[in-house]
């Protein structure tokens, strides 16, 4: 906005048309700003992780990982054993790799989507959180990463209607793209082809490129149905939804984009 100002073009214009050009620019900074937070704030929505931690001491860390770096000139580290010669650590077990008492099967167990049951001597390491803690989006600029220390309790979406998880209720699938160095995946070919760049809050009328049935066979490509709900899932249009609404006799197929049909 700034270079806005300091432009020939904006000094020439009155003070209205100033006014109505920096409403537009702060607007649609806003606008962008707002769609990235509401979109991590879905993906994060009912997510839990696991946040673990070695410790903030030397005699922690090395307690913790299991081994120490060895001193003066020397290279290499000592790993800490118990009496039958297995690595002490709180990481995994190298006997029962699904010892509960152990941070591997905590994780493993977090992958899978259940719940964690934190022994208690790991408490002070691990610590199972809700995803969406891990943001702060009260920032004027929104920062994606996560903390590693959880703000305050993100409000929860409040809604007339049931909130429950896409694949619960539609089948999802992702697309494809057929080899572009392979000139018999496109040349000629009769089968509508979106990319995410597409995809843009509307109804998918026509595709821009298209691809042939041997493309679609030699390549993850999807046929999807009329009325098939796309999202774009990187690039420019990241979060945005369209649907397909190409004739039934020419189904198109999905690329880099989430597919829900009912």
């Amino acid at each position: 906005m700034w270079h806005l100002k300091q432009s020939r073009k904006f000094k020439a214009w009155d003070e209205t048309k100033q006014e109505k050009e920096l409403n537009h620019h702060f607007y649609n900074q806003v606008l962008q700003v707002e769609h990235e937070k509401f979109y991590y704030y879905l993906l994060a929505q009912e997510q839990k992780t696991l946040i673990i931690k070695s410790g903030n001491s030397m005699k922690k860390q090395r307690q913790f990982l299991g081994y120490k770096f060895k001193g003066g000139r020397q290279a290499g580290m000592v790993m800490f054993r118990d009496a039958k010669g297995n690595h002490r650590t709180m990481l995994h077990d190298e006997s029962d790799f699904d010892n509960p008492e152990k941070i591997n099967t905590l994780i493993k167990h977090a992958f899978l989507g259940a719940d964690a049951d934190i022994p208690e001597a790991l408490q002070k390491h691990v610590k199972e959180v809700d995803l969406l803690d891990c943001f702060d989006f009260g920032r004027t600029y929104f920062e994606t990463q996560i903390s590693l220390s959880p703000h305050a309790k993100a409000k929860k979406i409040e809604s007339q209607w049931e909130i429950v998880r896409i694949g619960d209720i539609c089948k999802t699938s992702s697309g494809g793209t057929p080899l572009s160095t392979v000139t018999e995946y496109y040349e000629n070919g009769d089968i509508p082809w979106i990319n995410s760049g597409e995809v843009w809050h509307g109804v998918i009328t026509k595709a821009e490129k298209f691809i042939t049935q041997l493309g679609m066979e030699n390549s993850s490509a999807k046929l999807f149905p009329v009325d098939t709900v796309l999202v774009a899932m990187y690039g420019a249009t990241v979060g945005q939804v369209g649907m397909l609404a190409i004739a039934t006799h020419a189904s198109a197929s999905a690329n880099r984009a989430g597919h829900a049909s009912p």
